[in-house]
């Protein structure tokens, strides 16, 4: 039921990462320690506590009022207060400047305007990593089990 309230009210589904995927897209951002990561649209939390427990500092956030709180209390569970930090909002009003990596799985629909909130605002050094959906605009510079790598900047 809150799946279809999601959808009506954002015009966005929820579908999270699969585990597979979800391993796959830490794999290709290769996170160092304290490096500050965001994820764009981070649900219940799965890829902001990877994240986390690989050592970055993690922003998640989430538009949907009851899945950010799903994972601010996973975040309190795992002990990772100090490492993450939930926002339940949009990530159009969000500056992006202060961070390493991106992290999304977007929808076709916002690619196109993602891409260029990234370069307007991302540093030059940032990585982004894309779960399914592509950037027009760009190349990915490595695609494993259909997660995309990106290095724009």
């Amino acid at each position: 039921m809150a799946d279809t309230t999601a959808r009506l009210k954002y015009d966005i589904p929820f579908v999270p990462s699969s585990d597979e995927k979800a391993l796959t897209m830490i794999r290709l951002a290769s996170i160092k320690p304290h490096e500050k990561a965001v994820d764009l649209g981070a649900g219940e939390g799965k890829l902001v506590l990877a994240m986390a427990a690989k050592g970055a500092d993690v922003t998640g956030i989430e538009i949907d009022e009851e899945r950010a709180m799903i994972a601010i209390d996973k975040v309190a569970e795992a002990e990772l207060q100090e490492r993450v930090r939930i926002i339940n909002g949009s990530f159009w009003q969000h500056d992006l400047s202060n961070y390493d990596l991106i992290v999304l799985y977007g929808v076709p629909s916002i690619m196109e305007r993602l891409e260029k909130k990234i370069m307007n605002e991302a540093k030059p050094s940032v990585r982004i990593v894309s779960n399914h959906f592509t950037f027009p605009g760009w190349k990915p510079a490595k695609t494993v089990n259909n997660v995309h790598l990106y290095k724009p900047l």
